[in-house]
């Protein structure tokens, strides 16, 4: 069972929350929900959710902090950047691939203006995808996090693939790196996006 309703409304002297301690408490429809379960993906990631009665359908909700596993982040956001390359390397369903970027990304293209936000995004990549012979892959390894866990940043490798004026496909590697943002909802996405070709040989 899960959470159902969350009215909303903090008790006045419960308004800050604070890191390494209870974060908060909160007036909840109590009915129905399992006290032992984790509640909500977002919440499982930092702590877990403890719910006391105070009444038969009110209750109280505190959301204890835990120390984030970053091992397992790591893992998470590695195998999540692996499958967004794959989709993209594929080139074919274009609103999967946008889904792994934020509302408000910023991609910056080497030798191109900023492409911002979900609508620029989606033009771009589908512009790309017309382009005779285009592929793109990249892999993603040193992943560093912020203090809070909420922001992370990745290097890599990319490969673009498009065919030259005589047909024939040609590749250009690059350097990547990678800003994710992990929101609200724990999921992680890409807020920004950079690379720039390799240095030549």
């Amino acid at each position: 069972m899960s959470l159902s309703t969350i009215d909303g409304r903090r008790s006045r002297d419960q308004q800050s929350l604070a890191i390494g301690c209870w974060k908060s408490i909160e007036t909840v429809d109590a009915s129905g929900i399992d006290c032992e379960a984790p509640q909500a993906d977002y919440a499982t990631q930092i702590g877990r959710l403890f719910v006391w009665p105070q009444e038969p359908s009110v209750g109280l909700i505190c959301l204890e902090n835990h120390p984030m596993n970053l091992d397992d982040e790591k893992d998470r956001l590695l195998q999540r950047d692996t499958e967004w390359a794959r989709l993209a390397s594929e080139g074919k369903d274009v609103e999967r691939i946008l889904a792994y970027w934020t509302d408000d990304a910023v991609v910056l293209p080497p030798g191109l203006p900023a492409v911002v936000g979900k609508a620029a995004l989606r033009e771009y990549v589908s512009a790309s995808f017309r382009i005779q012979g285009f592929r793109i892959t990249w892999a993603s390894t040193d992943v560093r996090f912020s203090p809070d866990g909420n922001l992370a940043y990745m290097f890599g490798q990319n490969a673009v693939t498009l065919n030259g004026a005589d047909g024939e496909p040609t590749t250009a590697t690059g350097r990547t790196v990678t800003i994710w943002r992990r929101d609200p909802d724990g999921i992680w996405r890409c807020a920004v996006d950079i690379w720039n070709a390799e240095p030549a040989a």
